[in-house]
């Protein structure tokens, strides 16, 4: 359905624009269907989780995520719905998850400590569709991800009167194994392909 919008919507914009070089059509078609399929992920999550009365430790926990993500990479589905289902099951995780860390700051710090550790051996993981190859290329990555994960975790530390640190221990924890599955079958689809 995505598809056929994002196609429509292409074939609406090369119409109005012919001068658009037609080379580029099929990026342009890759965005918009991109763009249509997180946003209404997106949508759809964010009412769920307002109507369980958590979409404010859901948009924590999606800009953690996030910025994380941009850098590290992880895990990457092939089909929308069940990106969808694993996206909804991930933050109800670091949800309940992060509940059950409530009040149990070190054993939160634990986890943090740990995910730096495993996120250093694990990161960044390349997606399929776009590998990263030069060595130059996963040093940078890595930094900036390092560099993101540390500012964030101060943060949380200087905010867990607002916002709990048990929350952003989960997100980091959850995020670390999601990179740790990416990696994993990174490298399984890598040998047998």
């Amino acid at each position: 359905m995505l598809n056929k919008l994002a196609l429509n919507l292409t074939d609406y914009i090369y119409r109005q624009a012919p001068d658009l070089d037609i080379k580029r059509k099929d990026y342009m078609r890759y965005g918009i269907e991109s763009i249509l399929g997180e946003a209404s992920k997106f949508i759809l999550m964010a009412a769920l989780f307002y109507w369980a009365g958590v979409l404010p430790q859901f948009f924590f926990s999606l800009a953690i995520f996030l910025t994380l993500r941009a850098f590290g990479g992880g895990y990457h589905f092939n089909h929308y719905w069940s990106c969808f289902f694993f996206t909804v099951l991930f933050f109800a995780g670091t949800l309940f998850y992060g509940d059950w860390l409530t009040g149990q700051t070190y054993l939160s710090l634990t986890h943090i400590i740990i995910s730096y550790f495993l996120i250093a051996v694990f990161a960044p993981v390349p997606s399929k569709k776009r590998p990263i190859n030069d060595p130059q290329v996963l040093s940078k990555h890595r930094r900036h991800l390092f560099t993101v994960l540390v500012a964030e975790t101060i943060i949380a530390l200087l905010l867990q009167t607002y916002i709990p640190l048990s929350l952003f221990a989960s997100t980091v924890t959850l995020f670390t194994i999601q990179l740790m599955i990416g990696g994993f079958s990174y490298e399984i689809e890598k040998k047998f392909v």
